[in-house]
């Protein structure tokens, strides 16, 4: 008795076990990467909070409104680009977010200092001159104020890093096509 398709099945057999080592499921966590990127992006686009953000306290919710000397001292004027957005006069933040995908993992986040602040939020601090004897900043009146150290009641949560329901669907299907694209 001879059974046809064996072959078919072994090729089909080392195409999933090789989907499953590090190298194949490098493809899945850059693609993993990107649905985590888009929710980003989504989050600065919808200025709201994923549902999950990794234990702050604003998931889901929308960002907390600017504060008036925050908007007040932002960098406005069409010519230059710049948006009225929440976390957003520059854009800076959001075009650095970046996918580092391993081989069995990947992580979505961004380089730079301050995205921690803002995904987090902070305490009250207080801000000291570092290079002159005094800082210098527009009030809300349109004024130069001056002063020696300035009481910052801290940085709400505006968590931008994180995933919807949604996207573990989407991560779900992604995951069974690749093995389904594997066994051919």
């Amino acid at each position: 008795m001879r059974i046809h398709g064996v072959k078919e099945v072994e090729n089909a057999l080392g195409k999933m076990a090789f989907a499953v080592t590090p190298r194949g499921m490098a493809t899945v966590m850059g693609d993993i990467g990107l649905i985590l990127k888009r929710r980003a992006i989504r989050s600065f686009s919808g200025e709201q909070a994923p549902e999950a953000t990794g234990g702050t306290d604003s998931a889901g919710n929308r960002w907390k409104a600017l504060a008036p000397s925050t908007e007040h001292g932002r960098r406005k004027g069409p010519r230059r680009g710049r948006s009225n957005k929440i976390l957003q006069d520059t854009g800076t933040l959001r075009r650095s977010i970046a996918i580092d995908k391993r081989a069995a993992s990947v992580a979505v986040g961004t380089p730079l200092d301050y995205g921690i602040y803002q995904h987090y939020g902070t305490k009250p601090y207080t801000i000291v001159p570092k290079t002159a004897s005094r800082l210098v900043f527009m009030g809300p009146s349109g004024a130069l104020i001056f002063a020696t150290k300035v009481n910052h009641p801290g940085l709400p949560s505006r968590s931008f890093l994180g995933y919807d329901k949604s996207d573990i669907e989407s991560m779900l299907k992604l995951i069974i096509w690749h093995l389904d694209k594997a066994a051919g």
